[in-house]
């Protein structure tokens, strides 16, 4: 994965990020609170984690259309034990990688949740000490 394209609108105060893989492009956007005029990397780092969200989504349609691929070879045809031993294994991976992804997204929209509570937590102090230094 890879970063291709990262854009930052003074004028919408919009960030665009977008990665890509050997499979797509995967795009994440954020718009900046009024009070983060002008501040990409708060932006950056959002539209980023958004993208990323894409990206797993994106794998998990993947992996769920290899899944039902391999159920349905399984259930179509005979096969040796080890044949079916193999298909089961192959089956668990997808299986395991499907929640994987889905952990990594619920990770992703956490990490989102949590930087923008620090980060308005940080700018409130930032905003008092101002305000207290008047």
């Amino acid at each position: 994965m890879k970063l291709i394209y990262n854009d930052f609108n003074e004028a919408t105060n919009e960030t665009i990020i977008t990665i890509a893989d050997r499979y797509g492009r995967y795009t994440g956007k954020a718009k900046l609170h009024p009070n983060d005029t002008n501040n990409y990397i708060v932006g950056g780092t959002i539209a980023e984690a958004r993208a990323k969200i894409n990206f797993y989504k994106s794998r998990i349609r993947r992996e769920k259309i290899r899944l039902q691929t391999l159920i349905s070879l399984k259930n179509e045809f005979n096969f040796s034990p080890e044949g079916i031993t193999f298909l089961n294994q192959k089956i668990e991976m997808h299986k395991k990688n499907i929640k994987d992804f889905e952990t990594a997204i619920e990770y992703q929209e956490q990490y989102i949740k949590d930087y923008i509570k620090r980060k308005s937590e940080l700018s409130k102090k930032i905003k008092e000490r101002m305000d207290k230094n008047k």
